[in-house]
């Protein structure tokens, strides 16, 4: 074998003296180079060095773990959730409900913001998007094409987690209005107002137990008139002919 020049370093001289080929464990060969240093090193003078092929083993190991790391981040961290839209293929309520168009709107609006912070509160846990469920489906019935409300709906549904953002109404505020509103919808009368009041009523306890007069009036007419059914709601769907 013929020496071939050598490497100056701060031990003393390292020159390659051989190169050999090995056949690893699972077929094949590798090249290896067989060297000494000169010089006053206390390390041995006869070395082996990473054959090539292990040393391009190991950088594919390398660059294969740090394009998978950001994935494996991105998947932990964007964990999906279930969400069943409202289905409102027509409204159950008509031009007999007791409010304008501007405020059937407006109480639209809030229904879906309060949901959406909810949602990102809890960070779409399963509780958070049944009461969410609920509203939604709600503002949609009361104003089908409101933008808050028809945005979260999409949203959901591609499983996007809202970000909370500054509503008109905290939740306890907001209760007391659709418990105020509620209760003058019920002492109008009409079967599109008592509707609509026996789901602010009980809206307004879900969304604020501590409320007691909340609580008290939704349990009354829990005990008068049974459990709001919230299906009529949530999964209307268009009469076929």
């Amino acid at each position: 074998m013929r020496e071939k020049p050598g490497v100056e370093g701060l031990a003393g001289t390292f020159r390659v003296v051989g190169v050999f080929a090995q056949e690893p464990p699972h077929g094949g060969a590798e090249l290896g180079f067989v060297g000494c240093w000169i010089g006053n090193c206390h390390l041995p003078r006869i070395g082996l060095l990473p054959s090539l092929g292990q040393m391009r083993r190991n950088w594919q190991a390398v660059v294969i773990f740090c394009m998978a790391a950001p994935l494996l981040g991105a998947a932990e961290g964007g964990k999906g959730f279930a969400w069943s839209p409202p289905k409102v293929d027509r409204s159950i309520f008509n031009r007999d409900l007791g409010m304008l168009d501007a405020e059937r709107d407006e109480y639209a609006t809030n229904l879906a913001t309060v949901a959406a912070n909810a949602i990102a509160a809890a960070k779409a846990s399963p509780a958070s998007l049944a009461d969410a469920r609920r509203m939604l489906a709600l503002a949609l019935q009361l104003s089908p094409r409101n933008k808050k409300a028809v945005v979260l709906n999409f949203q959901l549904s591609k499983g996007v987690l809202p970000e909370k953002t500054e509503g008109n109404y905290s939740p306890q505020v907001f209760a007391r209005l659709i418990l105020s509103r509620g209760q003058l919808l019920e002492k109008q009368g009409g079967a599109e107002n008592e509707t609509l009041a026996r789901y602010f009523i009980q809206l307004a306890a879900e969304m604020d137990p501590k409320n007691e007069d909340a609580v008290y009036a939704s349990e009354v007419q829990r005990l008068d008139l049974g459990a709001v059914d919230w299906s009529a709601i949530t999964d209307v769907v268009e009469e076929k002919p």
